[in-house]
């Protein structure tokens, strides 16, 4: 039984390496949407335009995690196929506004389709899966997303010596897993977050975010919730 659950989860980590492999093949292909050619990247700041008229080019690269250079390469292109359009804020001289213009808004309804077409034929070929089966698949797949997590946590710490960790390193070391999860009927919002106790005290990262967790919940109360913080199963906020 142990040798075939061993087998399982290898072959499990093989496809998410395939995965993985495809994924990356598929956005460094251009893609078809409509009459006209896109990459991923463009598609995927062509999408953020469209959902919030007037963003920067620093909030595109905070929402994609990517540099605000790498971003204004990708605008500019977007920019030069008469797609995006950039205004200068009112009041802000050094900050420019994005909007799509009237072609750019047919890109983005194109793509939108493409990504239905696209998301029926996968659900298409998981059509044989039972809803338990595809249950179980969620459920493992969460799992999987928290050790990535935790690595990509892990990695900004540079210092690799854990005997000269400083509490920010130890914090960002020890934190494995964050969830946040919004009840609507209880009208709750509630941040989940795992914390290895063998690397930092819950108090070591409440001295560095207690601020941040007040605003959280201050932000909450504005939009009528209430801020539920859960470490390690326990409810402290």
């Amino acid at each position: 039984m142990g040798d075939k659950r061993e087998e399982l989860l290898r072959q499990l980590w093989t496809a998410q390496d395939e995965a993985y492999d495809l994924m990356c093949e598929y956005d460094s292909l251009p893609h078809h949407y409509g009459e006209n050619i896109l990459y991923q990247a463009e598609g995927h700041i062509i999408d953020l335009i469209a959902a919030y008229p007037g963003i920067t080019i620093t909030d595109l690269g905070n929402i994609l995690k990517k540099t605000p250079s790498a971003c204004s390469q990708i605008v500019r292109k977007l920019k030069e196929k008469g797609w995006v359009e950039q205004t200068r804020n009112r009041d802000n001289n050094r900050q420019f506004n994005l909007k799509l213009t009237e072609s750019g808004q047919k890109v983005y309804e194109d793509h939108l389709e493409f990504n239905r077409y696209c998301q029926a034929e996968t659900f298409g070929l998981l059509a044989g899966f039972s809803s338990e089966e595809l249950e179980h698949h969620v459920m493992v797949q969460r799992k999987i997303n928290e050790a990535y997590q935790g690595d990509v946590r892990r990695s900004r710490v540079r210092n690799k010596e854990h005997q000269s960790f400083d509490i920010h390193d130890r914090v960002n070391y020890a934190a494995e897993r964050s969830e946040l999860t919004l009840d609507p009927e209880r009208r709750t919002l509630t941040l989940s977050l795992g914390i290895n106790t063998e690397f930092c005290a819950v108090m070591d990262y409440f001295e560095i975010f207690l601020e941040r967790m007040l605003l959280c919940r201050r932000a909450a109360e504005f939009l009528e919730l209430t801020f539920k913080l859960d470490i390690n199963g326990l409810s402290l906020l």
